[in-house]
């Protein structure tokens, strides 16, 4: 084996600063396209996670009108017990109103009762006496 010789120029053309034509061009069209790659990479997972939004919003969006629409028609038949509530102590006021009537109407007749009886009564002990 022998060794290899290699002249100065060749070492001055390998440490030179300036790159290769085809050496640079080829980093260049690897970058743009790796540029590319991470943009396209970078837009769908933009789109993905804006689809993924969209879908957790519109899922959030369809609980609440479920939510809101069981709370209206709750609502609904709440204020329609209430009515139905509201009616019967209606009828029931009415009611112990006619039982306060009859039973003032059964007062004055008692006492009328009793004041004819204490007035036979007298009358009774007049004779007597």
């Amino acid at each position: 084996m022998t060794p290899q010789t290699t002249n100065t120029s060749e070492l001055q053309n390998l440490n030179t600063s300036t790159p290769q034509p085809f050496a640079y061009r080829s980093a260049v069209a690897l970058a743009g396209k790796l540029f590319l790659v991470v943009r396209k990479a970078a837009t769908n997972a933009k789109s993905e996670v804006s689809q993924w939004a969209n879908t957790l919003l519109d899922n959030d969006m369809t609980h609440i009108q479920d939510s809101a629409e069981k709370a209206a028609a709750a609502v609904v038949e709440l204020a329609e017990f209430h009515k139905g509530t509201i009616s019967a102590q209606e009828r029931m006021v009415d009611e112990m109103q006619g039982v306060r009537s009859d039973l003032a109407a059964n007062n004055a007749q008692l006492l009328n009762v009793q004041h004819q009886i204490l007035t036979g009564i007298e009358v009774i002990k007049a004779k007597v006496d």
